[in-house]
């Protein structure tokens, strides 16, 4: 069970949980404790996007610039605007960077 900081909220929204933790009981209860989710819906800016992918900077930007992260947009239009993103659009580029897929 997903127990959010803010119930209320978290009711209105789909969550994808990362990371978990399931442990199994002597009576054969199964456990599974979120370690880390995300809400689909998000737009993220890229410092967050780095710390999701332990990518540098740098690197998501040329990912944003080449059209690898499909949902990149500098809403300011300019040069000085900053990268936004879906967390979603990070989550799957993580997936990719998993070894063995």
């Amino acid at each position: 069970m997903i127990t959010p900081a803010n119930p209320a909220a978290a009711a209105k929204r789909k969550v994808v949980i990362l990371y978990a933790e399931q442990t199994v009981t002597l009576d054969g209860t199964i456990t599974i404790k979120p370690l880390r989710y995300v809400v689909p819906e998000d737009e993220i800016g890229i410092e967050e996007a780095c710390k999701m992918t332990g990518l540098s900077r740098r690197t998501l930007q040329n990912k944003c610039e080449t059209g690898q992260i499909p949902s990149a947009r500098k809403p300011g239009g300019t040069t000085n605007s900053k990268w936004r993103m879906s967390r979603m659009d990070i989550v799957k580029l993580m997936e990719q960077q998993e070894p063995g897929k």
